[in-house]
């Protein structure tokens, strides 16, 4: 996706940022849940 995105002429800054909205909105909520199968 990264390097599809550069290709169509984003800059590293709008990369990283589009890595850190998605793994905030996707990858946090992910986690978290996938933490909870690990609770006693």
């Amino acid at each position: 996706m990264a390097d599809r995105a550069r290709g169509a002429g984003a800059s590293e800054a709008e990369v990283l940022e589009a890595v850190e909205v998605v793994y905030l909105f996707g990858g946090t909520p992910a986690l978290v849940t996938a933490m909870n199968a690990f609770t006693k």
